[in-house]
């Protein structure tokens, strides 16, 4: 039996519905292939890491779209793949966490965040997102993005955790073979939190 003390979860695709195609289809309508854009450039990553601001991201943007194109109307075409945060994902992580330590681990930005955020507030508006974990881990505020191994290491450290007794979930499969090989046991998510995940942590739970 696997003594689970900790779980680590991944925010879109797991908790919050996401769909990086509007997105995608968003910047086309303004003008920009996003996926061009990302081969001849590193901006992304970097501003997933913080190391360039939100200011000088949106200008890097503007510059591949027409000169009309208006900041607002970027950050919206930015935050297209936000959807909506299901009830259920929110009452599983409060079932949870009244028998695991919880912690977020995502790779995003200042302008989803604050996306996100928004999304929170305006459906539960008398809750608080910070409530449902013991620790938040954004990639631009610790300057750290999956899969790099350093990004694991340095929350197991931070929290004292034991890689064999933490639980990692993300829907990117190449971000759990990378918590795998360094021990966590793993849950490649194909939807957002269910019924199923109690399932999938049981598996776990029942190995010896």
């Amino acid at each position: 039996m696997q003594k689970i003390k900790a779980i680590l979860f991944d925010l879109g695709g797991v908790i919050l519905n996401l769909d990086t195609q509007k997105t995608i289809d968003s910047f086309i309508a303004l003008g920009a292939d996003l996926n061009v854009f990302q081969t001849k450039s590193a901006i992304f990553e970097m501003y997933e890491c913080g190391k360039i601001s939100t200011s000088d991201f949106i200008l890097s943007l503007k510059k591949e779209l027409p000169e009309y194109i208006s900041e607002a109307l970027i950050i919206e075409a930015w935050n297209a793949m936000l959807l909506d945060l299901p009830a259920q994902s929110l009452e599983i992580l409060k079932e949870l966490k009244s028998k695991y330590k919880l912690f977020l681990i995502s790779n995003t930005n200042e302008l989803h965040i604050s996306g996100f955020d928004k999304i929170f507030e305006k459906s539960y508006p008398l809750d608080s997102w910070k409530n449902y974990f013991d620790a938040i881990y954004y990639s631009h505020n610790i300057g750290l993005r999956k899969p790099n191994a350093s990004v694991f290491n340095f929350i197991l450290m931070e929290q004292n955790l034991t890689a064999r007794e933490t639980v990692f979930i993300d829907d990117t499969e190449m971000h759990c073979n990378a918590a795998s090989e360094l021990g966590l046991k793993t849950i490649h998510a194909k939807q957002v939190l269910g019924t199923w995940f109690f399932e999938e942590l049981k598996k776990i739970e029942e190995e010896k």
